[in-house]
């Protein structure tokens, strides 16, 4: 069966999408003390979707999956990540008494800097993929997240193809 959807659709499914830079932004300016604030914008798309539209709802949930899974992710990287690094650097400085941490200093620092750039990149990583997912839907082609999609579909059921009133095809 196909459904007609609107530009107006498309748009606001791209909103839902893009709206991963907004919790990045929030996540800077408050230290991650206000980042559950930007997942509002996903979620509020989703119960207020333009005639209840399925193809809105859809992406809106996807996106907010995914911001959900990128903040815990980050959250349980950046908590373990640290510990570890302190465990390391512990074992390091513990071990430059007897001089064998010495051999040890090389590795903390060169994982301490690889943590460093993880802990860097990674937001903004999350940031591009969410705003290709927003270009995709905007410009009318197919787009889901990998994994968070599967979720989607099992918990909002499979969505029928959907026609646009620009004669494109979505394959949800």
């Amino acid at each position: 069966m196909q459904h007609s959807i609107t530009t107006q659709e498309r748009n606001w499914a791209a909103v839902a999408h893009a709206s991963i830079v907004v919790t990045f932004l929030i996540s800077i300016v408050s230290g991650g003390i206000f980042t559950l604030l930007g997942l509002l914008i996903p979620l509020g798309i989703y119960y207020s979707a333009p005639n209840k539209s399925r193809f809105v709802q859809s992406h809106a949930l996807q996106a907010l999956a995914f911001q959900i899974t990128a903040v815990v992710g980050m959250i349980a990287a950046a908590i373990v990540g640290s510990m570890l690094l302190v465990f390391l650097w512990l074992v390091t400085v513990l071990l430059i008494v007897i001089l064998v941490g010495l051999l040890l200093l090389p590795v903390s620092i060169v994982v301490t800097i690889a943590a460093v750039a993880l802990y860097t990149v990674s937001p903004f990583a999350v940031a591009c993929y969410g705003c290709w997912g927003a270009y995709k839907v905007w410009r009318g082609e197919h787009f889901e997240y990998r994994y968070v999609s599967n979720w989607v579909t099992d918990q909002f059921g499979e969505i029928d193809e959907v026609v646009s009133t620009d004669g494109m095809v979505f394959e949800a």
